[in-house]
């Protein structure tokens, strides 16, 4: 959809409507890996192993709030570091790799905990930690290590061109994230059956906020794509995928040990086939979406970042469409002077 649009969404089997004043301008695209997907796929996994709905809407909130609560941490987005010490994809690759063996090890004795004296704080613990480990291993399945300056230029010519570069739109990408995610549950409940926890001991806990990232962290990623070289960084994903899969799942069923080190001698993670070298003398526009986003809103609430129309989210039942032009801008500017971005998201214990 283009240009302003107002969406209704009445979701089933929640426990919250949610009314959404979605600002969009045209071109844009819909993001396979947004937020939205993050908690759709962790909490639909979460559901098909069997689990408590209560459980499942916390793990999906969780899996979408990495975004805010970790934007500034590559390891939690399976990402190279643009900077430092994890600026290489072996060092980076062993930052996702322990990140998920420690939230695992975390899950697996919080289950042990469970066991013996449940809580809704021990359970809210469990959806937590096991919705971040999942954004990471998701995230993997898109970024393959991609640094936030390379992925930053696709992200700029997709919001403002409506191509589809960005490594989140890749079809592909959700797929292998929804297979990786299966893995994950399997190896939970496997581990829950050996703790003696049932699946009724992770019902009853509260609802939580779903939250965007900051608009200042927004706004320089989408700088930085100024900084990229214009070749392609990425890992070899048929190596790391599996890796970050067998850490995490070895973590959660067995033991606290790292399932290997990507640094060592004859680990290679060259990527196989890399995109070709983009010229970036010419670097990605910076079109008016992004300037109404950016611009003199330091204070303002956050919104959806640029990349966001929401099509994931909802369907729209009814709308207005204006087209890219003169008019097209000319409804953006008085939708962004007016304010319509409203967001009824659910309330956090």
């Amino acid at each position: 959809m283009s240009g302003l649009g107002l969406q209704l969404a009445l979701t089933s089997g929640m426990r919250t409507t949610v009314v959404t004043f979605l600002l969009v301008v045209s071109p844009s695209s819909a993001f396979a890996l947004d937020q939205a997907v993050h908690q759709s796929i962790s909490h639909d996994s979460c559901v098909s192993a069997g689990l408590p709905q209560d459980f499942c809407e916390r793990v999906g909130t969780e899996a979408y709030n990495v975004d805010s609560y970790e934007w500034d941490t590559p390891e939690a987005h399976a990402q190279i570091s643009d900077t430092g010490v994890n600026s290489t994809a072996c060092n980076a690759a062993n930052g996702a790799l322990d990140r998920e063996r420690t939230l695992g090890s975390d899950i697996r004795k919080s289950l042990v905990q469970l066991a013996s004296s449940n809580s809704e704080d021990l359970r809210i613990h469990i959806a937590t930690q096991l919705g971040r480990a999942l954004h990471t291993i998701q995230d993997d399945c898109a970024h393959k290590g991609m640094p936030n300056i390379q992925h930053a230029w696709a992200s700029r010519m997709d919001a403002c061109t409506g191509s589809k570069t960005s490594p989140d739109v890749a079809p592909e990408a959700a797929v292998c994230a929804r297979n990786e995610t299966a893995a994950v549950f399997a190896a939970l409940v496997t581990e829950m059956h050996t703790a003696g926890v049932s699946n009724g001991a992770l019902d009853d806990l509260s609802e939580g906020w779903t939250h965007w990232p900051a608009r200042g962290g927004v706004c320089k990623f989408l700088r930085d794509a100024e900084q990229w070289d214009g070749a392609d960084h990425r890992w070899e994903s048929s190596v790391v995928v599996p890796w970050i899969r067998q850490q995490l799942t070895q973590a959660i069923t067995s033991d606290d040990s790292l399932v290997g080190d990507a640094c060592a001698a004859g680990v290679n993670l060259q990527i196989k086939s890399p995109a070709p070298q983009v010229n970036v003398t010419t670097k990605p526009p910076w079109c008016f979406k992004l300037q109404a986003f950016c611009i003199g809103k330091a204070d303002a609430p956050d919104e959806p970042p640029p990349w966001d129309d929401g099509s994931e989210d909802v369907q729209p039942s009814s709308g207005c469409s204006v087209g890219a032009g003169a008019g097209g801008s000319a409804a953006w500017m008085l939708a962004t002077l007016l304010g319509l971005a409203f967001v009824a998201r659910r309330r956090r214990s």
